[in-house]
């Protein structure tokens, strides 16, 4: 798709069209509409996967499915029940979240935050840690934490909470939940690598 491109309907440039009136050119088979739409709100959609799921590429994939939706779907929106701002981002919010329920049970965010934890460990070949390894691993560095470290690194890591939602459920500051968390982390890679060095000396 060109971004770029000047496109017209009629004697009007796309780019000066309204947002209605761009969804009615794509409701006629303008595709080139959709490249306007892009254009205005790929920052905002952006905004707000990146705000969900905390990774680039998998917000940069969400903003390309947020839009092609949008082409998709262009007869549902109605200007009656709100603007084209709004319904972008109604999309972008759900689509967003619901990506990261389904990144969380595939454990994207226990991979994303505790493997620079775990790669730090093997003093061998990382390839040489099976998937079976690696969750004992996190398994015995829990056990290095209290209650309150465990539930707050479980949430962010394997549920994809964000340290603010977390501080807002449980009524605590930010700073206070940040600490918990980095703490944490701190205790559970001093346990592994104790652990580690126990068994490379035993070799």
């Amino acid at each position: 798709m060109d971004y770029f491109a000047v496109k017209t309907i009629g004697c009007f440039p796309l780019s000066e069209l309204s947002d209605e009136k761009l969804v009615a050119s794509l409701r006629e088979g303008h595709d080139e509409a959709l490249t306007v739409l892009f254009g205005r709100y790929r920052p905002l959609v952006f905004r707000i996967a990146m705000t969900i799921l905390r990774d680039q590429g998998e917000a940069e994939d969400l903003t390309q499915h947020v839009f092609f939706e949008i082409f998709r779907s262009s007869a549902q929106f109605q200007v009656a029940r709100g603007s084209m701002r709004s319904w972008i981002a109604t999309i972008a919010y759900s689509r967003s979240l619901n990506q990261r329920k389904s990144l969380a049970r595939r454990h994207f965010y226990r991979r994303a935050d505790l493997e620079p934890v775990l790669e730090t460990l093997y003093v061998t070949e990382a390839s040489a840690a099976d998937r079976t390894e690696r969750s004992n691993l996190i398994n015995h560095g829990f056990a290095a934490l209290n209650s309150y470290q465990k539930d707050v690194i479980y949430r962010v890591c394997c549920e994809g909470w964000t340290l603010r939602e977390i501080a807002e459920v449980k009524g605590e500051s930010l700073a206070n939940v940040r600490h918990c968390y980095y703490r944490g982390l701190k205790k559970m890679k001093q346990r592994l690598v104790t652990k580690i060095g126990r068994e490379h000396h035993q070799l």
